[in-house]
């Protein structure tokens, strides 16, 4: 389960990172031209989403992590019951 947590993580880290990209540098063109927006407010909405997905990104690279660390911790505890005996 949480092989499969970690890989999703991963792949969506990846897509927010392109998503944050793409949006950094033609969010407000895009915006701009779809949305009737004016130009300079259509630019800082695009740098907000690529903000916003680098949060995002930042997260799940940091609960990758975690799970990374608990699964090592795991293997190197010996349970209660088990020690004595």
């Amino acid at each position: 389960m949480r092989t499969r947590l970690k890989y999703f993580l991963n792949g969506l880290s990846l897509l927010l990172a392109v998503i944050g990209g793409l949006f950094f540098f033609i969010g407000g063109l895009v915006i701009h031209a779809l949305g009737k927006v004016d130009r300079f407010l259509a630019e800082l909405m695009g740098i907000a989403v690529a903000f916003v997905c680098l949060i995002g990104c930042g997260i799940a690279k940091h609960m990758i992590d975690d799970i990374e660390w608990k699964e090592a911790n795991e293997e190197a505890t010996v349970p209660a019951g088990k020690a004595e005996g």
